[in-house]
């Protein structure tokens, strides 16, 4: 992906203006609930997924990647094809956005280049969002379609996973899921993923006043209040006892949610291999 192609998605003067509007309530101490009930989370969702999708025809066309949109058991996804599949293997991707924004129609980027490169499928899902489904929802919608290939098309060795931020978390409980069944499907690829719901790790200073751990709290907690069942799917709550698919995570030196992961492997006795990754923005 040319660097070029990303300022395609500038974000517009009404989109930079929701966005500063919902930080500047975030500074004066409310909480995720009321910018919801205020409507401008809902508003700011509907911003960007025209500012995401603006250029999306153009890029597929460029790339030759077909897009389709379907619903399986019940649950709405985009598959992203090229012009001719060779492997025999299939990737879902689940987007990134804090649980509370974006969706598969305009998180295609990723889709649409890894479809590019290993001449495969992508299955986007539409997961759902916060605060209206819960983390434990958002996990059930995600096995349903990975359930209907399962049993139907493919073998669970050639099924690959691949989630992005917010979307990393929900795939490592997918995957425990998964293997509480016997399922160990064939790997799972986590960029920038946020592993640690709990905020165990992250500071309290203030170095930045959106991205701190109060604010992080908040998003978590609107997935996991006094719902243990939540809780108990969380990454950092998980009990491993079971081998563990093949795991590529690539996260940004200055990434103060996703190193750490580094934790995160230690819990599960992995000894990482760092890859340079150039291509992710």
């Amino acid at each position: 992906m040319e660097k070029n192609e990303y300022k395609e998605f500038n974000i517009s003067k009404k989109g930079l203006t929701l966005l500063n509007n919902i930080q500047k309530l975030r500074l004066n101490n409310f909480n995720l609930k009321e910018i919801y009930e205020k409507g401008m989370l809902q508003s700011t969702r509907n911003e960007y997924e025209k500012i995401l999708t603006q250029n999306k025809q153009d890029i597929l066309k460029k790339y030759n990647i077909s897009q389709e949109k379907k619903c399986y058991n019940g649950i709405e996804v985009y598959e992203y094809s090229p012009e001719k599949i060779i492997s025999n293997k299939i990737c879902f991707h689940i987007h990134g956005g804090a649980f509370t924004l974006l969706s598969s129609n305009s998180s295609f980027i990723i889709p649409v280049q890894l479809s590019n490169l290993c001449k495969i499928k992508i299955i986007s899902i539409e997961f759902g969002l916060a605060p209206e489904i819960k983390y434990s929802d958002m996990i059930n919608n995600i096995e349903k379609v990975i359930n209907k290939f399962l049993l139907n098309e493919y073998l669970s060795e050639n099924i690959y996973l691949i989630g992005e931020s917010s979307g990393g978390s929900l795939y490592i409980s997918t995957n425990y899921n998964l293997l509480n069944k016997n399922i160990l499907i064939g790997g799972i690829i986590l960029l920038s993923p946020w592993l640690d719901l709990n905020c165990t790790f992250i500071s309290s200073s203030i170095d930045d006043p959106i991205l701190c751990k109060n604010n992080y709290l908040d998003f978590a907690s609107s997935l996991v209040i006094n719902d243990e069942k939540d809780k108990n799917l969380l990454p950092f709550n998980l009990n491993y006892n079971k081998k563990f698919p093949k795991i590529l995570i690539q996260f940004g030196s200055r990434d103060k949610i996703s190193i750490l992961f580094l934790f995160y492997i230690f819990l599960l006795n992995f000894t990482p291999k760092f890859i340079p990754l150039s291509l992710y923005p």
